[in-house]
């Protein structure tokens, strides 16, 4: 079976700030849109959805919203605390 030759991709990378007035603009344009798009989906407290795009297709996920270093510290010394009040000796 003779195979098609493969065709590669030049993937170019650039920043809004690469475009030009009315290119970035609809950039802009569609940045809003689709934050517009992704909250629309109802989330359960204390989560938050995950999108993934691949042309025609799209994915979401849910997860916990992310603690921020203080919360996580405050939670760890709470959990420190509790165990040393068990008699735990970590």
């Amino acid at each position: 079976m003779a195979q098609s030759p493969k065709t590669e991709l030049v993937w170019i990378n650039f920043t809004a700030d690469d475009l030009d007035k009315d290119q970035r603009e609809a950039y802009e344009m569609m940045v809003e849109a689709r934050k517009q798009f992704e909250a629309s989906f109802p989330c359960r407290d204390g989560f938050t959805y995950r999108f993934s795009y691949k042309g025609e297709r799209m994915g979401m996920a849910e997860m916990a919203v992310p603690k921020s270093a203080d919360a996580v510290k405050q939670s760890l010394q709470a959990w420190l605390a509790s165990k040393r009040a068990a008699g735990s000796r970590t």
